[in-house]
């Protein structure tokens, strides 16, 4: 209560306020008691200053040559911010971050260039059918749809098996949080369209070129 003693580390003090309770540490863990013990400036040489960003440098200036003016025989003083206090408690989520995106940005290229090559190997081999559907009749969009069948069935056992494995690990990931939000399937399916659509665009423009070729001049070089 509000002008009850309270003792701190030994010392005894006053209560003066109660603020709401806030989270001081990382995400791993609980909000737990805090005391703010405001102690004599000549046992204690921190300070907190609230300005807005557009002010940094004005006030970073105003301190230390206030500093030199009151203690002009210590060194400048250190100034540290609050922002770089909690990027330094969760450095360990960034650098895993960072690691997953450069990972996924190298499994995207791996994944492309094999589909490519699939694409093109494919498209190759069966040169010779697509013209003979081609002159008895089919259309782009059939012949499209008959090379691709392969395709759309390895992506689909791609996005069953690795959607929910995905899920998983990252509900896994995010139990260590005491504070966490429940990851949303709807992310999970949207990135599985979103590779769907770059994979099959990607197959798509090498087999409906082999589709659009003249038969004559794959027959004839047959």
């Amino acid at each position: 209560p509000l002008g009850e003693p309270l003792v701190v580390s030994g010392d005894t003090g006053t209560v003066v306020g109660i603020v709401k309770d806030f989270n001081f540490q990382t995400l791993h863990h609980d909000m737990e008691p805090l005391t703010l013990v405001n102690y004599p400036l000549s046992q204690y040489g921190n300070g907190s200053i609230r300005f807005q960003p557009e002010a940094t440098e004005a006030v970073l200036a105003g301190v230390q040559a206030a500093s030199q003016t009151i203690y002009p025989d210590l060194p400048p003083i250190d100034i540290q911010f609050l922002d770089d206090r909690f990027a330094y408690l969760y450095q360990a989520e960034t650098r895993l971050t960072s690691m997953v995106w450069v990972f996924c940005l190298i499994t995207l290229l791996l994944t492309l260039s094999g589909v490519l090559g699939v694409a093109t190997y494919t498209a190759r081999q069966r040169a010779k059918e697509v013209a003979i559907r081609k002159t008895l009749g089919s259309t782009i969009g059939q012949l499209l749809t008959l090379l691709s069948r392969n395709f759309v069935l390895l992506l689909g056992l791609a996005c069953v098996l690795g959607t929910p494995a995905a899920y998983f690990l990252t509900d896994w990931w995010l139990q260590d949080f005491a504070y966490r939000v429940d990851p949303n399937p709807v992310w999970f399916l949207l990135g599985a369209l979103a590779l769907g659509v770059v994979v099959l665009s990607c197959s798509s423009g090498v087999i409906l070129r082999t589709a659009r070729t003249n038969p004559a001049t794959v027959l004839k070089s047959e």
